[in-house]
């Protein structure tokens, strides 16, 4: 069965576009419940990145007069992985894989006989079903086709078993798996009171990582519009329409003024346009031709075990960041099963390459 989001007894949505005070409410409403009673402990605060969390904690510091809890949802999975009964369910030493084990777990990957190409693609396919939470939370693997897709993603699981490090696009998931499974764990690693910023930029494992923690109460304040990978990756935007279905009575504060400068807001929006296939939505740009480029070209992406180059792209998992202005692109794929993964190198038929 799949996971479905874990409703909490009080929600609250604060949405609204960059510079509307989303933060600020958040602020104010910490301040709010430790004057009402709450303890420091009772409360945990998430950011989307770990700058943002150490912002955050001297905000709150300055609003409420201690130190409230601010991190990462990143940083309580791997706590909570950590833990003698994290470790012993995952079967992993619970941190994250390091750069030089990633290099030969890849190496060791190339077994499996695939073409590099086609298993970063299908590599890329994995991670982003792990952070969606495509298995339940026994961790079945039945949406997996049987055959190859199955063979190199027990073939992935089999070496990070082995290593003891866990992959960055797996820990939330992982996580969410322990929790649910572990009725004490979870009761020890949850808070009265959760609020969470830019909830839109956390996948969807971290989404539910965030909601279990919370026992009375959750707040979130996000910007649906504004869907760009930071820190985890595949932000899952969908989670915001998930987060109101799952709690029914949840309070939601819309925000309209914004309190940012013109320049900046226009810089934001300029940014959320652009995040769909990074192209610039600037008139000057499209006389440039700046295009996404045809893969027998210089295509960059930095998924984990798949750097290809050293250019940060943070797209989504068919999402190519061209490196040269002008870069055509043949934009199909001509193979079975292309909604799931595309050997971009092999494509059937190539023609001529079409701008974009």
């Amino acid at each position: 069965m799949a996971i479905e989001l874990t409703p909490t007894p009080e929600a609250v949505l604060v949405e609204g576009a960059v510079g509307c005070g989303k933060t600020t409410r958040l602020v104010e409403r910490a301040a709010a419940l430790l004057e009402g009673g709450a303890a420091p402990s009772d409360l945990l605060v998430l950011a989307a990145t770990p700058d943002a969390a150490r912002m955050l904690a001297a905000r709150l510091e300055a609003a409420c007069g201690a130190a409230v809890e601010a991190t990462c949802v990143r940083e309580v999975a791997l706590g909570l992985l950590a833990t003698e009964g994290g470790r012993a369910f995952s079967d992993r030493a619970g941190r994250l894989v390091t750069p030089v084990e990633m290099g030969f777990i890849m190496e060791d990957m190339k077994t499996c006989g695939l073409k590099n190409r086609r298993l970063k693609e299908m590599l890329k396919f994995f991670y982003r079903s792990w952070t969606e939470l495509v298995e339940d939370a026994d961790g079945n693997a039945d949406w997996l086709l049987a055959g190859e897709e199955a063979d190199v993603h027990g073939l992935l699981k089999g070496i990070l078993d082995f290593t003891g490090g866990i992959l960055e696009p797996e820990l939330s998931a992982l996580a969410v798996r322990y929790l649910l499974a572990d009725g004490e764990a979870l009761a020890g690693a949850q808070r009265a009171h959760v609020l969470v910023d830019d909830y839109q930029m956390l996948s969807r494992a971290s989404q539910h990582v965030a909601n279990l923690l919370a026992r009375g109460s959750i707040a979130v304040a996000a910007d649906p519009a504004a869907v760009v990978e930071v820190f985890d990756s595949y932000p899952y935007g969908e989670g915001v329409g998930e987060f109101t279905q799952a709690n029914a009575d949840c309070e939601r504060i819309v925000l309209t003024e914004s309190h940012a400068c013109g320049a900046a807001a226009h810089a934001a929006s300029r940014l959320r346009e652009d995040a769909a296939l990074h192209i610039l939505a600037e008139g000057h740009h499209v006389r440039r031709r700046v295009g996404v480029g045809d893969a027998g070209d210089v295509l960059l992406d930095d998924r984990p075990l798949v750097q290809v180059g050293g250019h940060v792209v943070r797209g989504r998992t068919d999402q190519l960041d061209a490196a040269i202005v002008g870069l055509r692109v043949g934009a199909r794929a001509l193979e079975g099963r292309q909604e799931r993964v595309v050997d971009v190198d092999d494509a059937a038929l190539h023609g001529a390459a079409d701008l974009v």
